[in-house]
């Protein structure tokens, strides 16, 4: 009788042990699940995608992106962002009207309440500038894919601050509301642009053929006017269709270097001592005519055509002097 007793005692203890063991393996392999999809969604949230929050500290509803999002209307976000997570090493911008129209931010990092930038329920498109190698992604695409093309300036170095795209030219920052305001830009890959002081492309401008962060190390931080594309074809029709218009005021634009290329300064018919190096750069008619160019030794050259290499003109030194003739011919004075 004892041992009967004995028997369904102990067989009960093992039944109570394996399923002990079989709760305690279910729970392992959810809570293996649940880490699993926690960290599957830790990977989507932050690996390479932005992940916004309708509220401030990464709090309530939220969404991920991993490219260009023209149009956060469609997604349901337009207007709504309070807070965001920007992958490590990446830079994304966060823009006020869709299609990345009117003012844009570059934003890294974390920003756990975009009231503190001024940005809350203000973004209507977003998009990657640079991938987590540091590599810059114009407009989110592969740099070496076509794309619009075109500058992006920004109003404090390092692409930092509030922040513009611009795709054709520009001869009044002022009525753009950039006059004197930016302090980086990027250049989109294998165009070339002129920056310039004054408005209208005037007094010294710069030519530009890649990105550059801190504008200050050329002495231009806050002082582009304006600035136009000198991609050679679309240049030089512009510059072959300013002969023929009669309202484009005669001028020399000087290149420091030949080709056209380089830093340049323009030169009107009422300047004087042009102080211009006659072995070296470039020089392009604006407006047609023809001018005289002497140097210091007073030896001239008549020019009614762009020339590439001002070493040609045989003059010596630097040139002294432009002004307007009306030859309308090339010569070369003795």
């Amino acid at each position: 009788m004892w041992n009967k007793h004995h028997q369904k005692g102990q067989d009960r203890r093992m039944r109570n042990q394996a399923s002990w063991r079989v709760g305690l393996w279910t729970l392992l392999i959810a809570g293996t699940a649940l880490g699993g999809v926690a960290s599957a969604q830790s990977r989507q949230g932050y690996g390479s995608r932005m992940t916004v929050y309708a509220d401030v500290n990464f709090a309530g509803q939220s969404a991920s992106f991993d490219g260009d999002t023209p149009s956060l209307a469609s997604a349901g976000w337009n207007d709504n962002i309070s807070s965001l997570r920007v992958p490590n090493g990446e830079t994304w911008e966060i823009c006020v009207d869709e299609n990345f129209g009117n003012q844009c931010q570059a934003v890294t990092g974390s920003v756990p309440d975009l009231r503190s930038m001024g940005w809350n329920d203000r973004t209507s498109s977003i998009r990657r500038i640079t991938n987590t190698n540091g590599r810059r992604v114009w407009g989110g695409r592969n740099p070496n894919e076509n794309n619009d093309g075109g500058v992006t300036v920004y109003a404090d170095p390092n692409f930092g601050g509030r922040s513009q795209s611009f795709r054709g030219d520009t001869p009044n920052m002022v009525s753009a509301g950039w006059n004197d305001t930016i302090s980086s830009i990027r250049i989109a890959n294998g165009e070339t642009w002129d920056i310039c002081q004054d408005v209208d492309y005037g007094n010294q401008c710069r030519t530009l053929s890649g990105d550059v962060a801190d504008l200050r190390g050329m002495g231009w931080n806050d002082r582009i006017s304006s600035l136009r594309s000198v991609n050679s074809s679309r240049y030089r029709e512009r510059q072959s269709e300013a002969v023929f218009q009669d309202n484009v005021e005669q001028s020399l634009l000087f290149y420091d270097r030949g080709g056209f290329t380089g830093a340049s300064t323009i030169v009107t018919g009422r300047s004087s001592n042009v102080g211009w190096s006659a072995r070296q750069g470039s020089v392009q008619l604006r407006g047609g005519g023809s001018w005289e160019l002497c140097d210091s030794s007073g030896r001239c050259a008549t020019i009614t055509q762009d020339v590439a290499e001002v070493s040609r003109l045989g003059l010596n030194g630097r040139i002294t002097s432009a002004r307007i003739v009306e030859t309308s011919q090339y010569r070369r004075d003795r």
